[in-house]
C-alpha cells in the first residue's frame, strides 16, 4: 500500500491530475501531447476490464485532444505486480499502436519489488513516469526544487 501511496504523491507532485471518478487514472497536457496513465493493480481482479475501459476512454479523449490545445494522446498503462515470468506485455498484438497518429496506447508492467519494467516489444520504455515508478518503489518522498538566488560579483561590486 506504501507503494501506490508515494505513487500517488510523485505523480501529483509533477502535475499529473486525477481523473475524476477513478481511483488510478491521472493526466497531464504537456502541450502538444495530452498523456494518460493507468495503474493497474495486478493484484486485483478485474484489472483487464479496467484496461478495457481505459481504452474506450482514451479513443474517446482522441476526438477531443484540441481542446487540451495538443495534437496527440499518449495512453499509458502500467500493470503494477511483482510476478516474474511471462507477462502481459509480452502478449499485447500491436505493441505500439497508433491511430490516426493522434492516439498511441502504450502498456507496461512494472515490479515494485525490484524495480524492473518491461515493455512489449517496439514499445517505448521512456516516458518520464518510469523515473516515479522507480521513486515510489524505492519510499522515496517528491523531490523539492530549491530556488537560489545567485548574484553576480559585477551586483556585488557596485552595491559596496
Amino acid at each position: 500500500m506504501e507503494f501506490w501511496n508515494h505513487l500517488q504523491m510523485q505523480l501529483e507532485h509533477k502535475g499529473f491530475c486525477r481523473v475524476e471518478n477513478k481511483k488510478n487514472w491521472y493526466w497531464q497536457e504537456e502541450n502538444p501531447v495530452l498523456y494518460l496513465i493507468c495503474l493497474l493493480d495486478g493484484a486485483e481482479e478485474g484489472w483487464r476490464e479496467e484496461n478495457m475501459t481505459f481504452a474506450d476512454f482514451a479513443g474517446k479523449m482522441e476526438g477531443s485532444v484540441e481542446e487540451f490545445h495538443c495534437t496527440r494522446v499518449v495512453a499509458l498503462s502500467v500493470l503494477v505486480d511483482n510476478q516474474e515470468g511471462i507477462l502481459p506485455v509480452d502478449s499485447v498484438e500491436t505493441a505500439f499502436q497508433t491511430y490516426d497518429n493522434k492516439l498511441y496506447r502504450v502498456f507496461w508492467h512494472f515490479s515494485p519489488e525490484t524495480g524492473r519494467l518491461s515493455a512489449a516489444q517496439g514499445q517505448p520504455t521512456q516516458l518520464g513516469v518510469e523515473k516515479l515508478l522507480r521513486a515510489a518503489a524505492a519510499g522515496r518522498e517528491p523531490e523539492v526544487l530549491v530556488l537560489r538566488i545567485r548574484r553576480s560579483r559585477k551586483r556585488l561590486l557596485q552595491r559596496q
